[in-house]
């Protein structure tokens, strides 16, 4: 205080002291003006963040939800591939009986051939022995005609 006063009673340097304070005041000044112009900033930066916050949010809701969406997608693969397997199962185990079915049939049909030949044949040989005895009673019907037709003649 006791400078001040010094300063105050010398004119020369009171005008410098009061230039000095001006530029103190001035800078002061410019220094919460740009203090101002950085809070302006951070306040613009800060609501910038704000709305990538919220942005962020809803994308981590969305997120979330193709997660769940996923996650259910996935239960049901798995349901469908598990479903899948048993019924390859069951259709190779029915291919299976099928052909054991088939083997049958067709050890079936080859003795039900193997009978129809054997069959035509005997049938052949039963034709046969009938149409010789056929065969032999016309011959004795023509002899027994020809022995009345023979004692017709003769009587």
């Amino acid at each position: 205080v006791e400078a001040s006063v010094d300063q105050l009673a010398r004119p020369s340097q009171n005008k410098d002291y009061v230039d000095s304070l001006e530029r103190q005041i001035d800078m002061a000044k410019q220094d919460l003006i740009k203090s101002e112009r950085d809070a302006q900033l951070r306040r613009e930066e800060l609501d910038r963040l704000r709305e990538q916050v919220r942005e962020l949010g809803s994308q981590v809701a969305h997120a979330e939800a193709f997660k769940a969406e996923a996650a259910s997608l996935r239960r049901e693969l798995e349901t469908s591939a598990a479903t899948r397997v048993v019924e390859r199962k069951q259709e190779e185990q029915l291919v299976t009986e099928l052909r054991s079915e088939l083997a049958v049939a067709k050890g079936a049909r080859a003795k039900l051939e193997a009978e129809l030949v054997t069959t035509r044949q005997t049938t052949r040989e039963q034709v046969d022995s009938t149409v010789e005895q056929a065969a032999m009673a016309n011959s004795q019907v023509i002899k027994i005609l020809e022995q009345l037709n023979n004692a017709r003649m003769q009587h």
